[in-house]
Order: C-alpha cells, then sequence, then structure tokens
C-alpha cells in the first residue's frame, strides 16, 4: 500500500520483509486481505494482547518489581 501511494521506495519496502533488530524480527509470513473484516480483527486482537496475563501478575506492595505465577 505504501508503494503504490508513493510513500515508500520498493527497495525500503522488500527490506522491511526481513529487517532485523536487537531483541526482535519482523515477522511476514501473515497476511490479510484488506477486505477481511473477520481476519483484520483476528490480527489486532492478537496484536493488544498482553504477552503475560495480568492474572498471573503479582506485587507484594514491597518492591517496585512484579513476579509472574508458574503457568
Amino acid at each position: 500500500m505504501l508503494v503504490r501511494r508513493g510513500r515508500l521506495e520498493d527497495g525500503a519496502a522488500e527490506g522491511s520483509l526481513s529487517w532485523r533488530h536487537s531483541g526482535f524480527s519482523v515477522h511476514h509470513s501473515i497476511r490479510v486481505d484488506p477486505h477481511d473484516t473477520e481476519g483484520l480483527e483476528r490480527l489486532c486482537r492478537y496484536l493488544v494482547h498482553p504477552p503475560i496475563a495480568l492474572e498471573r501478575l503479582r506485587n507484594d506492595g514491597t518492591r517496585a518489581t512484579s513476579t509472574a505465577a508458574a503457568g
């Protein structure tokens, strides 16, 4: 979409598909068609899902840190 609209060059778009950064990489194998509203909703729900369930976090109130309970 950004290439089509002239906002991003082809080379930059291709490079971003496998861009590596310290600590993470860009995952690009899951694609959602712009008209697939159910697929887009599933992807958005996944993106906003916290990495740790809030119910597993514990804080005893005496420290500035929290711990996650074992699953």
